[in-house]
């Protein structure tokens, strides 16, 4: 079950989440130290780490399950938020050069779906950063946290999963080894705490980040194919006004309560896409251009059916 997307942005807003953005984004940066040129997406509720690549990478977007609810991100210039299905993701085949999932695999319905999904979207020679839960932590039982939510994996059972899924593990570690505790004296010495922690128990760390590619010669897993079509909702925010979130049912907005809820399906704003003048990945809203990056024909496709 996904966390509502108001508990993730007061997490991320708070003290704690300020700290958690630094000490895994530099183990982010450190996987991925060059995106120039590169398509990156986000899926889950990655905005946090993806805003280092907004002036590097060549096209850009965050992913937002439905179930979780979306902000509008970021708060100014092109939109690069889209609600979706995480297991019909509206991007074509082969299109992606970096893919970060962060609070995605351990609250997801169907994670082999969502595996399949990231597969497909993923260039022969692309890499998936993949950053769960670890199972010892302390962090996997604190539920004031984003990694208390959800299923937390060890790294035997993360690494299974991900090779089950018709990819390479290339890499595996951890990052969060400062304990989850309100303390400004923590974290004000939390870089020096997470180099040694790293160091004497990193088993113990917070978090899992394993980083996989994608192998193109893998036999497909028994199944079904069954006719799909994938769907997309752009997220609107208020021209001059704080980005407000959505999720199924509900949408808000800081200072703007008369925001309305964005429910297109895919055929209507492919249909804008292919009119627009600009790179297209979404269609444009009240004080947004169009996102930059890539859909090109999402209408009908195959994928693999439990």
């Amino acid at each position: 079950m996904h966390q509502d997307i108001g508990e993730l942005l007061a997490f991320y807003d708070g003290a704690m989440g300020t700290h958690v953005r630094r000490l895994i984004s530099a183990r982010i940066r450190a996987a991925w130290p060059n995106v120039s040129g590169m398509t990156v997406m986000g899926l889950g509720y990655a905005t946090p780490y993806l805003s280092p690549f907004r002036k590097e990478a060549y096209r850009l977007g965050a992913l937002m399950p439905a179930e979780q609810g979306a902000r509008a991100w970021p708060s100014d210039g092109v939109l690069r938020t889209i609600a979706v299905e995480e297991d019909m993701l509206p991007l074509p085949d082969a299109s992606v050069d970096r893919f970060l999932a962060v609070h995605a695999i351990e609250t997801s319905d169907g994670v082999k779906r969502t595996l399949r999904e990231i597969w497909r979207v993923l260039k022969p020679e692309g890499r998936a950063l993949i950053i769960v839960p670890n199972r010892r932590s302390i962090w996997a039982r604190r539920e004031i946290t984003p990694f208390g939510q959800g299923q937390p994996f060890s790294r035997s059972q993360l690494e299974q999963l991900i090779s089950g899924g018709m990819f390479a593990v290339e890499s595996c570690s951890y990052a969060l080894a400062t304990p989850p505790i309100e303390s400004r004296l923590a974290w004000r010495y939390a870089p020096t705490l997470e180099r040694v922690g790293l160091k004497v128990w990193p088993a113990f760390a917070g978090v899992i980040i394993l980083e996989a590619t994608k192998q193109v010669s893998a036999s497909l897993p028994k199944g079904r194919l069954q006719a799909v079509g994938g769907r997309l909702r752009p997220v609107a925010a208020v021209s001059g006004q704080r980005p407000g979130y959505w999720r199924q049912g509900h949408s808000t907005a800081a200072n703007a309560p008369g925001q309305q809820e964005h429910r297109l399906i895919a055929d209507q704003v492919l249909q804008d896409v292919r009119n627009a003048q600009a790179n297209p990945l979404a269609v444009a809203v009240e004080g947004h251009a169009p996102l930059d990056a890539c859909i090109d024909e999402i209408a009908q496709r195959h994928e693999i059916a439990d």
